[in-house]
């Protein structure tokens, strides 16, 4: 009980910005590929400052946080954060320290994957994520290899 209150003591006497950043983390820790508007609308964030305070966390605390793309519609966009690297910072301390500023449940998980595991799927898009960069390139050096390769056909040997 006591700790408990030497914790809640502490977290109050933190900034603003502070209390925002370690909300950020522990949500994207407590639930991997939350939507920006999720995460935004628990932490009660503005989306700008949320993203301002993301790129501030992989600059200052080298934390590797990634927005994954699994889908795009009509209606746009649709992933999630997740961390792959933490920087400098101790997960497992974060959540105990600081996790219960966030709710363990969300009412509206991601409805992307509504019943495959969210390893696989996530896996599955960077996958289609690595191959998009890979044929996009390739292509373009294929055509400037023929295109090369018409010229100096083109060009008669003395």
């Amino acid at each position: 009980m006591k700790q408990t209150q030497e914790l809640t003591d502490f977290s109050s006497q933190l900034s603003t910005d502070s209390v925002r950043k370690l909300s950020i983390l522990c949500m994207i820790a407590k639930h991997p590929m939350i939507s920006s508007t999720s995460l935004s609308r628990y932490t009660k964030i503005p989306d700008p400052s949320l993203k301002r305070h993301i790129q501030q966390l992989r600059r200052g605390y080298f934390v590797d946080i990634i927005y994954v793309r699994m889908s795009q519609t009509e209606a746009g966009i649709h992933g999630g954060y997740e961390i792959r690297d933490w920087g400098i910072i101790d997960k497992d301390e974060l959540l105990r320290r600081y996790g219960h500023m966030v709710p363990d449940k969300i009412e509206d998980p991601p409805a992307i994957w509504p019943s495959a595991p969210a390893k696989s799927k996530r896996k599955a898009a960077l996958k289609s994520i690595a191959t998009d960069k890979v044929t996009k390139t390739v292509p373009a050096a294929k055509k400037a290899a023929a295109k090369r390769a018409a010229a100096k056909k083109a060009i008669p040997v003395k």
